[in-house]
């Protein structure tokens, strides 16, 4: 593996080289990612990405130890906590003590959807509508792309992915026919 600054650097803490640490505390003593990247300072995903880099197997879902203290949430805690406070899976995995894809693991053990990538992007506190309630402040409302990006807090473009995800004409690309029956319906 090429070794980066950042390696050397920790090569220089460690007194030693990185890929013998990494296997020394990974599968000799048994450590997680998480545990690893908090001794040397550096995420979790940074040491998944090296011990793939030195390639040194990963255990498999089953194998993974929890730290000492650390237990699983509940179904319900975990829904609460990615879906009613709408919490990002790094952000519960920081309060639990874990690294993110345990908590991604965990979700899909509890058959809890993930959100996509868009969702995840998306600001902090800032929900992607239904698609009736999307259809509702486009269409009932006759509210335009601009007013609704400025209502949820997104941009434009995120707006007519939206459309295009939720298979919504945009108005402007109706029929004649189309524009008809929206006024039909509305009166």
């Amino acid at each position: 593996m090429k070794k980066s600054y950042k390696i050397l650097e920790i090569e220089r803490r460690i007194n030693g080289d990185l890929g013998d640490y990494l296997k020394r505390e990974y599968v000799d003593n048994r450590k997680n990612s998480n545990e690893i990247g908090n001794e040397i300072g550096v995420s979790d995903s940074t040491i998944i990405r090296w011990l793939e880099g030195y390639e040194i197997s990963r255990r498999s879902y089953p194998e993974v130890r929890l730290p000492e203290g650390i237990k699983k949430p509940s179904k319900d805690k975990l829904y609460d906590l990615y879906v009613t406070q709408d919490k990002s899976q790094r952000k519960i995995a920081k309060e639990i003590g874990v690294n993110k894809i345990t908590i991604s693991r965990w979700l899909e053990g509890y058959e809890i959807s993930r959100r996509s990538y868009p969702e995840v992007r998306l600001p902090e506190g800032i929900k992607k509508p239904s698609k009736e309630e999307f259809y509702d402040l486009y269409i009932t409302q006759d509210k335009n792309q601009r007013e609704i990006a400025k209502e949820i807090g997104v941009n434009q473009a995120t707006i007519r992915n939206w459309l295009r995800q939720y298979g919504i004409s945009k108005k402007n690309s109706l029929s004649i026919d189309e524009r008809v029956l929206r006024l039909l319906e509305e009166t």
